[in-house]
C-alpha cells in the first residue's frame, strides 16, 4: 500500500481511494480494524530513536501524510520484514503483536533518508462470518511484546499419533 502511495503518478483521489477499501469499507480488501486506528508516526526522519518527533495519528492521517511527505518514485522503495510474532493475546479482544522491520529506501520530500525502524503491528482477530484479521495498531515497540502477559490460553494443543490412528 505505502509502495503504491509512493509511485510517481498516483494522485489524491487515488490515496483517498485506497483509504476507503482499505481502512473503511467492510470487505476482503479491508486491511485496518477502522478508521480510528493509531499510528506512532515515522514519517519524520529520526522518529525512531528520539519519541519527540513521534506522534499520533490516524491510519487516514498517516497515509495522507505518506503522500504529501514522501518523494514519489518510478519503482517501490518500501520494505517489511516480519521478525516476530506473539503468542496469541487477549484484552477486550484476541490479538498478535507482530514485530517487524520497515525500511525506507526513498526519501522525504525534503530530501531526508529514513533509516530503518522497527514496528509492532497489533492484529487483532474478529469473528464475523469467520475468522478475520486486522490491523488495530501500529507503534514503536515497548520491549514486552512478544512476553506471556496476556497470552490466551483458552486453545488446548492436541496431538495425535498418525501410527495410533492407523492400527485402531
Amino acid at each position: 500500500m505505502l509502495n503504491f502511495i509512493s509511485l510517481n503518478g498516483t494522485l489524491q483521489n487515488e490515496v483517498e481511494q485506497v483509504i476507503e477499501n482499505r481502512v473503511k469499507k467492510a470487505g476482503e480488501r479491508k486491511l485496518f480494524y477502522n478508521e480510528k486506528v493509531i499510528v506512532d508516526s515515522d514519517l519524520i526522519p529520526g522518529a525512531e530513536t528520539n519519541p519527540s518527533l513521534r506522534g499520533e495519528t490516524t491510519i487516514e492521517q498517516y497515509l495522507l501524510n505518506f503522500h504529501t511527505g514522501y518523494a514519489k518514485t518510478d519503482d517501490p522503495t518500501v520494505t517489511m520484514m516480519v521478525l516476530e510474532i506473539s503468542p496469541l493475546k487477549q484484552k477486550e479482544y484476541l490479538f498478535y503483536n507482530v514485530i517487524f522491520k520497515c525500511a525506507f529506501s526513498g526519501k522525504s520530500v525534503k530530501g531526508e533518508s529514513y533509516p530503518p525502524v522497527t514496528r509492532v503491528a497489533e492484529i487483532g482477530l474478529v469473528k464475523e462470518n469467520r475468522w478475520r484479521l486486522y490491523i488495530r495498531a501500529i507503534r514503536f515497540p515497548l520491549g514486552n511484546e512478544t512476553d506471556a502477559q496476556n497470552a490466551f490460553t483458552g486453545i488446548t494443543k492436541t496431538e495425535t499419533e498418525v501410527e495410533k490412528l492407523l492400527i485402531q
